[in-house]
């Protein structure tokens, strides 16, 4: 996937995480993914359709998480079973992916509309997909990692 079609997701997902809890963002590698995905815990996927098929996974430890939706409640959290943090960390994925759409959509006009957010919690799983094109963005905080994949099933550029 170009890196160009990275940006929007990336500066996205630091903005709003920041906007959102407080929480500072470093990016800390980009690689290539192949068909597995190996999650850290706690995860939201969002797809989206349009002049082509794909996905954004936005995956976390479980002590970012927790930290990110605490912040954002003001309040403190102490599971990511908690149905608030699920919500909360699906909706953050809908929000980075909405805004990131919106920026390609209109630079190329790729016409990408969101399906709702889906949010689980389970360490060492795997996620597999051998149809998309996929790059995953490694961001660090001083609660935890983060990374971000974006899976396209064909190249837009």
């Amino acid at each position: 996937m170009d890196a160009e079609l990275m940006a929007p997701f990336v500066s996205s997902c630091k903005k709003v995480i920041m906007q959102m809890s407080g929480i500072e963002l470093t990016e800390v590698g980009q690689i290539n993914e192949e068909s597995d995905l190996n999650l850290l815990g706690v995860t939201s996927v969002v797809a989206f359709c349009g002049k082509t098929e794909g996905r954004i996974v936005l995956d976390m430890t479980p002590d970012l998480a927790i930290h990110i939706i605490g912040n954002m409640l003001g309040e403190s959290v102490s599971s990511v079973k908690d149905r608030m943090v699920l919500a909360g960390i699906a909706e953050i994925n809908n929000i980075i992916s909405g805004d990131a759409n919106t920026v390609l959509n209109n630079n190329y006009q790729f016409g990408l509309r969101l399906a709702l957010p889906i949010a689980f919690v389970g360490r060492n799983t795997k996620v597999s997909s051998n149809t998309m094109i996929s790059r995953s963005i490694h961001f660090q905080s001083e609660y935890g990692e983060m990374k971000m994949n974006i899976g396209l099933q064909e190249e837009l550029m």
